[in-house]
This record gives C-alpha cells, sequence and structure tokens, in this order.
C-alpha cells in the first residue's frame, strides 16, 4: 500500500477554531501540525476526502528529492575539493 504525507487542515477561524485536532485510529496520538507520513489506508483517504486533513504528498517528495540532489551536489563538491587538495599536494612535491 502507498503513503501519503498528511497535515490538518488550517482552523476556520470564523467558527472560532483555533486548532484541528486529527487523530492516528492506530495511536490515537493527534496528527502533528507539520504533518506525517502514513499509510494510505482508508481511514486517511477519508480524512483527505472530507477536508480533514490535507495531502501535501506531492510537494514533500518534491522536497525530498531536492534534499537528496543537493546532498548530492555536496558531496560531490566535497569529493572534488579533496581531489584537488591532493592534485595540488602532489604538485607540489615533484
Amino acid at each position: 500500500m502507498d503513503n501519503v504525507f498528511v497535515k490538518p487542515r488550517a482552523p476556520n477561524k470564523d467558527n472560532g477554531e483555533t486548532v484541528v485536532i486529527v487523530r492516528d485510529p492506530v495511536s490515537r496520538l493527534p496528527l502533528r501540525p507539520d504533518g506525517e507520513w502514513k499509510e494510505a489506508t482508508q481511514y486517511w483517504l477519508q480524512r483527505i476526502a472530507e477536508g480533514d486533513v490535507i495531502d501535501v504528498t506531492a510537494a514533500q517528495k518534491k522536497l525530498q528529492v531536492d534534499e537528496d540532489a543537493k546532498a548530492k551536489a555536496d558531496a560531490g563538491a566535497a569529493a572534488a575539493a579533496a581531489q584537488l587538495a591532493a592534485d595540488q599536494k602532489a604538485a607540489g612535491r615533484k
């Protein structure tokens, strides 16, 4: 089964809501305001359909891809810098 990244909808201030609490049906703990990965069960799909939670899976996956790409770029830059330092050190010995 797939996973979805869900977060509670924004409170409706017109109705006096200050926070929206949506509980996990298994743990009974409230969903974190910044969202969580959940198995795409009927419960969570129904919460999405009813508007209790917002499905931000696509945005979260893009964020993860961007973070992975940055990590690879950083690792590549570090490896290039290390190689350059090694080349310069070897050139200095000649």
